[in-house]
């Protein structure tokens, strides 16, 4: 066989952190049923302390993590390079119908933005190839954006094999007779925990870093705050996927009032919806400023980002306590 490709969703619901379980599933009920369940909680370290390093703060969604996705089957095919040709594995799999995960050095790979620049090991997912061609199809953030490429085939074996890679290979496999049905009263859980900043009812086990204290919900915009005044005092640099996050969470949160107002399970006010499109607006606007900063280093754009959350945080806090009261006063 010379070329096989699968399917893959360039654009799936959720596009943060580790998208790629998502793309391997095609866009249906069920599986949405499942997004709109899964995707309200949120969480962070609990303390400015506990950062990761300089760079980076966990900011995940609760159920973010490719073991919790009752569509995608994961295994862990090696946690180092693989004793056989990793080109061959690929082809194999992909003629199996299985997807697969693999981290390559970007320094090697064209389409990123630091081919030839730095040496950053970063997952990707590879769904097809094209033998004629010499290139495999894959999906990552290339050029900054989610998007789907054909990578010469060399590129990859050189990624992965490079001394400077951290090399890792999973296979994914969607899992197409499941079925779910959306649970009314996990959402109103779910919204309740992120409303009190807790995790009464939705708990969750953390594979990364369990030991250090985690908060959730309203409460991880004061740890949102508190990193960027540490980056105004620090002068250091701050990744901007937590601000992502932040947008991506917003976008979940109008698309579950919308899809709740048009199935009519409860009674949704179009305010909540319009307050929740003009917070995504604002969190949109907050990531976008913080690319200006990291273009200028103008202080005043920090500043800014500072009162923006303070002032998304009583906004959302707002909408917050209309919808669960009208909810236990109905309940």
């Amino acid at each position: 066989m010379k070329q096989k490709i699968l399917h893959i969703t360039e654009k799936p619901p959720v596009i943060c952190h580790d998208p790629h379980p998502h793309s391997v599933v095609p866009m249906h009920e069920d599986y949405m049923n499942w997004v709109y369940e899964n995707y309200i909680q949120i969480s962070s370290f609990k303390n400015i302390t506990d950062r990761v390093n300089l760079t980076w703060i966990e900011y995940i969604f609760l159920n973010d993590y490719y073991h919790n996705n009752p569509f995608v089957e994961v295994e862990v095919l090696s946690e180092g390079n693989v004793t056989e040709s990793i080109e061959e594995l690929i082809i194999d799999s992909i003629n199996q119908h299985q997807y697969i995960g693999i981290c390559v050095d970007r320094f090697y790979i064209q389409e990123h933005v630091d081919y030839n620049l730095i040496h950053l090991p970063h997952g990707l997912l590879i769904y097809g190839y094209d033998l004629e061609q010499k290139v495999f199809y894959a999906v990552d953030f290339f050029k900054r954006i989610y998007s789907c490429k054909a990578i010469p085939i060399n590129q990859i074996v050189e990624g992965y094999t490079a001394a400077t890679n951290e090399p890792k290979v999973m296979k994914f496999i969607y899992k197409d007779n499941v079925k779910y049905t959306l649970d009314i009263q996990h959402v109103f859980r779910a919204l309740e925990d992120y409303y009190t900043s807790s995790d009464h009812h939705m708990k969750v086990k953390y594979s990364l870093q369990p030991s250090i204290p985690k908060t959730f919900g309203l409460d991880t915009y004061r740890v949102l705050k508190q990193l960027y005044e540490v980056t105004a005092i620090e002068l250091i640099r701050l990744d901007i996927r937590p601000l992502h996050t932040l947008y991506e969470h917003k976008k979940r949160m109008v698309s579950l009032f919308e899809h709740l107002s048009r199935s009519q399970m409860v009674e949704i006010d179009p305010d909540w919806i319009q307050g929740y499109k003009e917070i995504l607006r604002t969190s949109e606007s907050i990531r976008n400023l913080f690319i200006k900063y990291e273009i200028t280093r103008n202080q005043q754009h920090l500043v800014r980002i500072i009162h923006w959350l303070e002032r998304l945080l009583d906004r959302e806090k707002g909408i917050l306590d209309y919808i669960l009261n009208r909810y236990m006063s109905t309940s």
